[in-house]
């Protein structure tokens, strides 16, 4: 599946897009259901042909999304279950948590592509007061865009946790 950015960098059209193949494929799935193929094979083939569209390269689109669009995402996840296509019940948001920790920590790996936008944290005479989850220093950011890439997120999400603001921030 192809990412498709529109002229104002917004990824609207991808997930419209990928919504429509979702909804393709719900109605392939229930068709299989009526054919009599049982609740874990339809599981099975819901995590392939229907969670792996959203889970591609989530961690690069999955912050610069509206929460409209994470909405019609879950409301996909919702009929899928209602629709008894899945035992789980997805959530967009817990999704891209799980998508963007992973990721984060294989990018800890100096050998990572990734590593090298990661800057280690510079000696400085002042004091620490609290450690983080990371030993990376936490750029200021001041667009919103900027905080909804991919490395902000996990970068600021880390240093959050540690400071007591709960699991995950809303940029």
């Amino acid at each position: 599946m192809v990412c498709t950015l529109t002229l104002k960098l917004s990824f609207c059209e991808h997930v419209e897009r990928l919504l429509s193949v979702c909804s393709q494929r719900l109605y392939l799935l229930s068709q299989l259901r009526k054919q009599n193929l049982s609740d874990k094979c339809v599981g099975i083939v819901y995590d392939a042909i229907v969670l792996s569209k959203v889970l591609y390269a989530l961690s690069a689109w999955g912050g610069y999304i509206s929460q409209s669009l994470k909405d019609r995402i879950d409301a996909c996840f919702r009929k899928a279950h209602r629709w008894r296509l899945t035992s789980t019940q997805y959530e967009f948001d817990n999704l891209l948590y799980d998508m963007d920790s992973r990721l984060f920590a294989r990018c800890k790996w100096e050998g990572h592509c990734l590593h090298h936008m990661l800057l280690p944290r510079q000696s400085s005479s002042q004091m620490v007061l609290r450690s983080r989850g990371h030993s990376f220093d936490v750029p200021r950011v001041t667009y919103e865009t900027t905080k909804r890439s991919f490395l902000m997120r996990c970068l600021y999400r880390e240093k959050s946790v540690l400071f007591g603001q709960g699991c995950r921030t809303d940029e």
